[in-house]
């Protein structure tokens, strides 16, 4: 059967939805009635952030249209009827099925045709913003949603879908509201409270989006993505690390294959101190992703924590190899040798790290020290006076400019060195007695006396060194 002439079908429609169209009008009246589809929807989006984030926010749900709720006597109406044109039903049908497709702009074309011919089609707008939604025309997607729920306000879904979009564009109060409202309507959705979760995350609302998290567990045990996302609260906001591990343990037992969850696992574990258990997990993270420099660096930290040296030696060589640009894994190379009092071997690693970050307070000392304990003085100057301008509050850096200070015969300069250090953190021990030693070499015996006493209180096993110093 054809479509009159005077059918007022925009010829743009018509070309998108002929296919459709043509079986439409040829099938019968009953096989119009009360069916349903499940439209198309996006996959999860890899959301995670700057903080490595494990977790992925749940992909959109298909848009489900309501027509099995629909009375009989709606779903059977064409067939008594014996109408030769499409329903606005047929259209919305037609647009699910372009929407399952991945045919968005078709879609949009069809629910547009819908609601031509039945304005209040609420299922037709939750339709319509979802495909928008698709084909990421966000402000389009919230206004056919807000009219699914004004003509429908028990819409669940369309409130759920509401809530993604808002959090998706960054509306995350939005989100709450609309989620909120989907809950109240459906409390035993998971995803809304994954959703939920998300949004107050976001906010750094971390109790709330915990217990939201925690509640679509229960509701949904094998929901990967909110095990992961609690995972990512404790590891990255709140710093427990010990409910990170079990969260994260939790996941990967349903996904085993999420490298971020592994890294931040191996990483929570070696904040434990927990390192063989840590050497296990990012072992599997750079199986799976034999490129990943992070894993690797996390993994030489567990072997030098567990006094695996050479293994540690080697893991952080091959970071480096993989990106030379790697300063951590130099800084932490650098690192094993200076803790093995290796120290002309920890200078190249150390100066590498350097030089793709200056600012490195803790490898700026490291470096003065070893140029001290090298007795190359006018080396060790430079990195220690960038320590203290970047760290002014730390002690030992204070100190050790001092000693520098003291061999390059500045005494005085040594002197405010030493007493800035002592300023914070009046019994250090070394201070004292290097004090009392520059003292001497300003022939100020009686400032020497001095610091000797303060170390004699203090129970120093260096008050009788600078004693008999004193008294030579």
């Amino acid at each position: 059967m054809m479509l009159k002439k005077s059918c007022p079908v925009a010829l743009a429609a018509l070309a998108l939805i002929a296919s459709f169209l043509l079986s439409a009008v040829e099938s019968s009246a009953q096989e119009w009635g009360g069916g349903t589809h499940e439209g198309a929807g996006s996959g999860a989006k890899d959301l995670s952030g700057v903080a490595q984030g494990a977790s992925r926010r749940a992909g959109i749900k298909r848009p489900v249209a309501r027509r099995a709720n629909r009375s009989s006597a709606q779903a059977g109406a064409r067939k008594g009827a014996g109408q030769s044109r499409p329903s606005a039903e047929v259209y919305v049908e037609q647009g699910d099925d372009f929407a399952q497709a991945g045919r968005f702009t078709e879609a949009v074309a069809a629910y547009n045709e819908a609601l031509r011919l039945n304005p209040n089609e609420d299922d037709a707008y939750f339709g319509l913003g979802n495909a928008h939604r698709s084909l990421k025309q966000y402000a389009d997607a919230v206004a056919a949603l807000r009219q699914a729920v004004r003509i429908n306000p028990a819409y669940t879904d369309a409130y759920y879908q509401l809530g993604w979009i808002y959090n998706e564009t960054g509306k995350f109060s939005e989100a709450i509201a609309a989620l909120k409202q989907s809950l109240r309507l459906k409390a035993d959705a998971a995803e809304s409270h994954a959703e939920l979760g998300y949004a107050y995350q976001k906010l750094g609302r971390n109790s709330e989006a915990i217990a939201s998290y925690t509640e679509a567990v229960r509701l949904k045990p094998d929901n990967a993505t909110a095990l992961f996302a609690l995972g990512d609260i404790y590891y990255s906001n709140t710093r427990q690390y010990a409910q990170a591990v079990e969260a994260y343990r939790q996941g990967l037992l349903l996904d085993g294959e999420n490298v971020t969850a592994l890294y931040n696992l191996g990483w929570s574990l070696n904040e434990l101190g927990r390192y063989a258990e840590s050497v296990a997990w990012l072992n599997k993270a750079v199986h799976l992703n034999t490129n990943y420099v992070a894993a690797y660096n996390e993994l030489g930290y567990a072997y030098h924590k567990l006094g695996r040296t050479q293994e540690a030696i080697e893991t952080y060589n091959h970071a480096i190899r993989l990106n030379s640009g790697n300063g951590p894994g130099y800084a932490a190379l650098g690192d094993i040798y200076f803790n093995t009092k290796q120290y002309a071997q920890a200078l190249e690693p150390y100066r590498r790290a350097l030089q793709i970050n200056p600012n490195d307070i803790r490898v700026l000392y490291n470096v003065g020290f070893i140029y001290n304990d090298l007795s190359r003085y006018a080396e060790a100057l430079a990195p220690l006076e960038q320590a203290v301008r970047l760290k002014p509050e730390l002690a030992k850096a204070h100190s050790e400019l001092g000693y520098t200070l003291h061999h390059l015969q500045r005494f005085r300069e040594a002197v405010a060195a030493y007493r800035q250090a002592l300023s914070l953190a009046p019994d250090f021990e070394l201070a004292h007695y290097y004090l009392g030693l520059t003292y001497l070499e300003l022939n100020d015996r009686d400032a020497a006396m001095a610091e000797y006493k303060i170390l004699q209180n203090l129970k120093s096993q260096h008050a009788a060194t600078l004693y008999n110093a004193i008294n030579r």
